[in-house]
């Protein structure tokens, strides 16, 4: 059967326009931030999210949001200054930040915050010999609620008395310091949803290139650059791809 010129010319677009809709419409799904760590599925805290499932990329907003912690406890507690933006500062930067003053068996990174929430909130957590947290914080624990005596021997034992950064540019150094580290030992070989701007400027793009392509104010070098995608309503595999080609050898 032979379909008419007339009936083409209606059905092409409205196919095509249909196709946009849905393509559109899986976009703003994906796009969509999905930081929400698992939930424990059984016993006393069944329904709670887990604090081992707090990843590094998460930012210490995402912590407060998400476990009902006063952002403010948690800058006192892991000695963040006031200048510090927690909207963009990830609980694995806290390892950049006190890696100087650590021991080799000493750990002070993302896992530092599952502990912290896990006991803040009285949710079941591993205790490992290699975890610790600072001395504020500990006191923060201490105050919060009445810890039983087996938290209470574990924290004595795994309490470091740190010095804190003194500003956010001590912070924002700390972490461009442990950003070009892990350049120089893995390459910048292609932008992911985990690459910083800091790791674009040091693949040798200049910073006015970079406000150039965004059409903004350079962000925080250490944000990563989906990260400020999505909050600012920008195409991240677009930007990808121009700050990607601008890097590539002529």
């Amino acid at each position: 059967m032979k379909i008419k010129s007339i009936f083409l010319a209606i059905l092409i677009p409205a196919v095509i326009l249909g196709g946009m809709a849905v393509m559109n419409t899986l976009d703003l799904t994906t796009s969509e931030t999905t930081r929400e760590p698992a939930k424990f599925s059984e016993g006393e805290a069944a329904g709670e999210y887990n604090p081992e499932d707090i990843r590094g990329s998460y930012t210490f907003d995402d912590v407060s949001r998400l476990f009902e912690i006063p952002a403010e406890e948690l800058r006192v507690a892991f000695g963040l200054p006031e200048d510090v933006d927690l909207t963009f500062f990830r609980t694995g930067d806290l390892e950049a930040v006190y890696e100087d003053q650590l021991a080799e068996d000493q750990d002070m990174g993302n896992s530092a915050v599952q502990l912290f929430v896990a006991i803040y909130k009285g949710l079941p957590y591993p205790m490992t010999e290699e975890n610790y947290l600072p001395q504020a914080a500990v006191e923060i624990l201490k105050s919060h609620s009445e810890l039983d005596a087996e938290i209470l021997a574990y924290l004595e034992l795994h309490t470091l008395v740190l010095d804190p950064p003194e500003d956010a540019d001590a912070v924002i150094e700390a972490q461009a310091i442990a950003e070009e580290e892990h350049t120089e030992e893995d390459g910048l070989v292609e932008i992911n949803g985990k690459t910083t701007f800091r790791q674009v400027m040091d693949a040798g793009l200049p910073e006015e290139r970079i406000i150039e392509i965004l059409g903004m104010d350079m962000p925080n070098p250490v944000m990563p650059i989906k990260d400020f995608c999505l909050e600012n309503g920008l195409e991240f595999s677009t930007v990808k791809t121009t700050l990607q080609d601008e890097m590539a050898p002529e």
